[in-house]
């Protein structure tokens, strides 16, 4: 069913949102796991908000499907699997099957792939525009970075767990200052690659802001640091590109 053009600009913003919400749920909230009566009890414990924002964002997405093109329907089909397999069968010492999660050294670049795939290429399906254009690859490759430029300090901040559940992580392997030395890097080659397609002072903020924050990301660093600050950078992208978008030329 094609979308109708009162409706081409709110479907697929809502469809992207809710999307993005759900999967941010699955990765970060540890809330889907194997299907088992340990699993399950584990599960009900969590609180209503959390699993009342997974379910209510799924069957908005669910809602979005009959209007949505074939293309679209697939492809965000894809993600959602890959974010599945992120944390699916949940991470055991007794488990022979192991997450994606849980494969040494590429978790965050599951995480960034996924998010730089619903923010750049998502949208492109939607509209039916072709995703091998080289503004395409510049968002594609400038989200990539600036996600894996921002998830590298929750690395630092697993640093004990993913180390006592022996999962092998950049910051064990090149040591937490050269962590933060790569993710530096990422933001830069994020603001670089962004610059051909929106004007670089509107990107300065959020390299200060965003490199500061990597900067004083420590293990010893309590949650609300990262899940509000450093998450937190998402929603200044956002308002930064936003502005230079509206800035008259």
């Amino acid at each position: 069913m094609l979308i109708h053009n009162e409706h081409a600009g709110f479907l697929p913003s809502s469809f992207i949102f809710w999307s993005t919400l759900f999967i941010y749920q699955l990765n970060t909230r540890n809330t889907l796991h194997l299907l088992s009566e340990f699993s399950l009890a584990k599960m009900s414990k969590q609180g209503f908000l959390e699993r009342g924002v997974l379910f209510t964002s799924l069957i908005f997405i669910l809602l979005h499907i009959p209007f949505l093109n074939l293309p679209t329907v697939i492809f965000a089909a894809a993600l959602g699997f890959l974010s599945i397999l992120y944390n699916f069968p949940e991470l055991t010492l007794s488990s022979n099957i192991i997450p994606l999660r849980g494969i040494p050294l590429l978790k965050i670049f599951i995480i960034a792939f996924v998010w730089a795939s619903i923010s750049a290429l998502l949208p492109l399906t939607i509209s039916e525009k072709p995703l091998l254009s080289s503004n395409a690859f510049l968002l594609f490759a400038a989200n990539f970075l600036f996600i894996l430029g921002i998830t590298l300090p929750f690395d630092i901040r697993d640093y004990a767990n993913d180390q006592r559940q022996s999962l092998l992580t950049l910051p064990h392997v090149i040591g937490i200052r050269n962590t933060k030395l790569l993710a530096l890097l990422c933001i830069s080659g994020f603001v670089i690659l962004m610059s051909f397609l929106v004007g670089w002072i509107s990107l300065l903020p959020l390299f200060l802001a965003t490199a500061i924050l990597i900067l004083r990301a420590t293990p010893e660093r309590n949650e609300f640091y990262f899940t509000f600050w450093l998450d937190g950078t998402i929603l200044l992208y956002f308002l930064m590109i936003y502005l230079s978008l509206e800035s008259p030329v």
